[in-house]
């Protein structure tokens, strides 16, 4: 609350305190709190290939393996794109909201307008 009445660094000192104190008795509005924006909202994600593995972390561990997809099937929620040891991987959710990390090679698996 500090932050969206302009008080940054906010560590609670009486100083800060009053000054937040006095914002909220003269009605002063809140700036709302930026969330940056998904760039793969509105899109989702299908394999290219049959057999693609899927992760249940960042990971190209084979332990980390939770299953695989075919060609066509895919995730309906790309969340972000990551960087796993040097090479991409997006992060993605079921229908279900369950998490899972996937390859982002072009070559295996292409973005799609819902």
């Amino acid at each position: 609350m500090a932050t969206q009445h302009g008080i940054a660094n906010y560590t609670g000192t009486a100083a800060q305190n009053t000054a937040l104190l006095n914002k909220l008795k003269t009605g002063a509005t809140a700036t709302k709190p930026t969330t940056p924006a998904n760039p793969f909202a509105g899109k989702k994600l299908a394999s290219k290939v049959n057999g693609l593995r899927f992760y249940n972390k960042p990971s190209w561990a084979d332990k980390d393996v939770v299953g695989t997809v075919n060609k066509g099937v895919g995730f309906p929620i790309v969340l972000a794109k990551v960087n796993v040891a040097g090479s991409p991987q997006y992060k993605v959710q079921n229908s279900k909201g369950a998490t899972f990390y996937i390859t982002a090679s072009d070559k295996y698996v292409e973005l799609k307008a819902k």
